[in-house]
């Protein structure tokens, strides 16, 4: 939600040519409000100051265009934690399609509330979620020991989406307290080589650590979500649960089929209209098993498995998953093995 809020006010800043938006904040801050503006009519009205309805914007249309917008880093994800529980997961997203060179972050991470799970076991050191960018190559990843994350890419291809996923950090807390999170420095160039301009969104991500709760497991007594299947009663293809502010032209993007398919395969008559939460079926096949599920952020294998009213045993042994069952945004899951 945050995330789509921060595009709705980026995108009217760019139309209106002002696309630094830090230093718009601060500058509006310090305006006296009991001044009269160019902009206001002889009977005190400023124009600027109503309130917007949605039809009166849009966002950044998604095409080519977006390679023209300012480049913003933000953060998304979860804002509170919990002892003894699964790992928080928490985003860097770039806004703007343009493309780059190289980008370069540093981000501190609170040893003394956090550890950091490692996401690749094949390689010494600790590293982090890589982001889905387009033509994208990790030239470093890596936490060290005071937790200071050090995170390039290169040969980022130009994207028609107005938000990227740079990094996902997945998070273990480790004490209660309220974790700072600094997203400290961030550089990017050109392809050409030639530095460019990046604005970080509020560096520091707060994030509130709490006691466990009384409930060892996570377990939803909530009837299984409507999921749908083949005309025989089976699962098959991929399944994935739409994220506010996805639709089914970006997923149909994403996977490689139309939208006009996925709606077929879900029964969806309003294509424009699905609602964030909604598990579907994408028509194509998975890389593995006759139905696989894709894990999204924030996402645990409990809910997963009650979704599609599977024992979440069942599901954890035949993914290999041991307890206490720790999952990832972007992880496959096998449903539903070939027969």
């Amino acid at each position: 939600m945050l995330l789509l809020l921060i595009v709705v006010i980026w995108g009217i800043l760019v139309a209106t040519g002002e696309g630094n938006l830090p230093s718009l904040l601060g500058a509006r801050a310090t305006e006296n409000p009991l001044a009269q503006t160019d902009s206001e009519d002889l009977n005190g009205h400023n124009p600027a100051s109503e309130p917007i309805s949605e039809a009166s914007f849009s966002l950044p249309p998604v095409n080519s265009a977006n390679a023209s917008l300012p480049l913003l880093l933000v953060w998304e994800g979860a804002d509170e934690a919990y002892l003894g529980q699964s790992p928080i997961l928490v985003e860097v997203n770039l806004m703007g399609g343009q493309a780059l060179g190289t980008l370069t972050l540093e981000v501190l991470i609170p040893v003394e509330c956090f550890q950091v799970q490692d996401m690749n076991g094949e390689q010494d050191g600790i590293q982090v979620q890589p982001g889905e960018l387009a033509g994208a190559v990790v030239k470093q990843n890596e936490v060290n020991a005071e937790g200071l994350l050090r995170y390039q890419v290169s040969g980022l291809g130009e994207s028609d989406v107005p938000a990227r996923n740079v990094l996902t950090l997945s998070l273990i807390p480790v004490a209660t307290g309220v974790a700072e999170v600094n997203l400290q420095a961030a550089t990017a160039t050109a392809p050409a080589g030639d530095a460019l301009d990046i604005e970080i969104l509020q560096p520091i991500k707060l994030i509130e650590i709490h006691e466990a709760t009384t409930v060892a497991t996570p377990v939803s007594t909530a009837a299984p979500t409507e999921v749908a299947e083949t005309g025989d009663g089976e699962l098959a293809g991929v399944y994935y649960r739409i994220q506010q502010g996805e639709n089914l032209f970006r997923l149909a993007l994403r996977f490689g089929c139309t939208a006009e398919e996925i709606a077929a395969a879900n029964g969806i008559t309003e294509m424009y209209s699905v609602p964030a939460g909604k598990v579907l079926r994408i028509p194509v096949p998975p890389p593995q098993g006759q139905a696989a599920y894709v894990v999204s952020a924030g996402e645990t294998l409990y809910e997963i498995a009650h979704a599609f009213d599977l024992a979440v045993e069942t599901l954890a042994a035949e993914n290999d998953i041991p307890a206490p069952y720790h999952i990832q945004k972007g992880q496959w899951l096998v449903l539903q093995p070939r027969p």
